[in-house]
């Protein structure tokens, strides 16, 4: 099951920080589900 979120932030410990459910995704398979990542600049 896929479902959509709205969520704060992720912690330290790799948890999402105050989630919100917003609906189930029936148009999206489980496996093409992947955590973005975010890319901050290089100094």
């Amino acid at each position: 099951m896929v479902v959509g979120v709205t969520y704060l932030t992720w912690t330290d410990d790799n948890l999402q920080r105050q989630v919100s459910y917003q609906a189930q995704r029936k148009d999206k398979p489980a496996r093409q589900v992947v955590r973005r990542m975010s890319h901050s600049p290089d100094p």
